[in-house]
């Protein structure tokens, strides 16, 4: 910056354009929120917020005069942070309804019916993470198609686990919910857990595990070391692009997701049981 702007009063034209965008973008938000999350009436919002962001206006207008002075660097940033947003949310569209197309071949009463069926199984626990929770019988997720497909047979316990992060710093009471949707002394356990965590919380996910497991709210044995978790990573390949835009994307995409922080890795799984990634191949295209 110090190179670009050269002159103090480039930094000042710079900081004076970002500072005033951003009062005036949170004049506009304020509306919003007032009207749909605090449920004030239209007339009282805008008799607040209308003024504030005439003001804020008038600022910006001020400022924008010196936009070839340094104040299009904010400008310039703010156009490459958008760029690597909307590139994000493009890539995982495609991600999201691969994964769709996936789930749509197994559900989890398919699951119960070939374990009320089956005469062997594993003689494991498995504990796959999912991205969506599990409520229903006719809910759907790729990990299940992927666990069938590569053994063949289920383990004894089942237990899907989905992990949420709240709008709350910390959570005290509702850390989790547990649903059983098959239960036999013989043939085992089918079972969902959804945890819940305020976004300040450290995530000790495999430790509220081991509690419920201790507690005999799920069926899974009191020793985690005879536990599998699995979690589910996606590899983009590159599929046919009809325009220049999308193959940029794509190139923009694919670096953005090679240096992100996979859920399982965020919520800290594996660091004291098994942990096996199962990678499916998701085309862009």
């Amino acid at each position: 910056l110090v190179v670009i702007m050269q002159k103090s009063s480039n930094l000042a034209a710079a900081y004076g354009l970002a500072v005033s965008g951003v009062m005036l973008a949170t004049s506009i938000s304020m509306i919003a929120i007032a009207h749909y999350l605090w449920k004030w009436s239209w007339g009282k919002t805008l008799l607040l917020w209308i003024p504030l962001a005439a003001i804020d206006v008038m600022f910006l207008a001020a400022n924008s005069l010196k936009l070839f002075h340094g104040g299009y660097i904010p400008l310039v940033v703010a156009l490459v942070i958008l760029v690597i947003m909307t590139t994000w949310e493009w890539g995982r569209n495609h991600i999201t309804s691969a994964f769709a197309e996936i789930s749509q071949k197994i559900s989890l009463k398919d699951i119960i019916a070939l374990k009320k069926s089956q005469t062997d199984m594993i003689p494991k626990s498995f504990v796959v993470f999912t991205k969506n929770p599990i409520t229903k019988l006719t809910d759907t997720s790729p990990a299940l198609k992927l666990l069938v497909d590569r053994y063949g047979i289920l383990p004894q316990h089942l237990v899907f686990l989905n992990v949420e992060i709240t709008h709350e710093p910390h959570m005290h009471d509702k850390r989790y919910e547990v649903k059983t949707f098959f239960n036999d002394r013989k043939k085992g356990s089918v079972a969902a857990v959804k945890m819940h965590f305020g976004y300040m919380e450290d995530m000790k996910v495999e430790s509220m595990l081991e509690g419920l497991a201790k507690h005999k709210e799920i069926h899974l044995e009191s020793d985690h070391r005879n536990w599998r978790l699995h979690a589910l990573h996606e590899r983009v390949v590159r599929g046919d692009f009809d325009s220049l835009l999308n193959k940029i994307r794509y190139f923009i995409f694919k670096i953005i997701h090679k240096n992100a922080i996979h859920a399982d890795y965020y919520f800290g799984l594996g660091r004291e049981n098994k942990l096996t990634i199962e990678i499916l191949p998701v085309y862009i295209h």
